[in-house]
């Protein structure tokens, strides 16, 4: 899990806007600032954030089965 972790926080720290298309990266609808506007998949896991300028806002890193509920 730790690995899964870094792994997502080294390519947030590179594109969390994912302008290269590169990653499973996907801003959600219906969702406002503070509340984990964006999400990215990597393994078995999902990470939502906020983007705030430069700074990127971690909120919660689930498990797949965990993460929608």
């Amino acid at each position: 899990m730790a690995d899964a972790l870094y792994g997502l926080i080294a390519i947030l720290g590179e594109d969390p806007h994912n302008r290269s298309s590169r990653y499973a990266i996907k801003k959600l609808a219906g969702l406002g600032p503070g509340e984990g506007q964006w999400r990215i998949r990597w393994r078995e896991y999902r990470l939502r954030y906020d983007i705030s300028g430069t700074d990127v806002v971690l909120h919660s890193f689930r498990h797949r089965k965990q993460a929608y509920e």
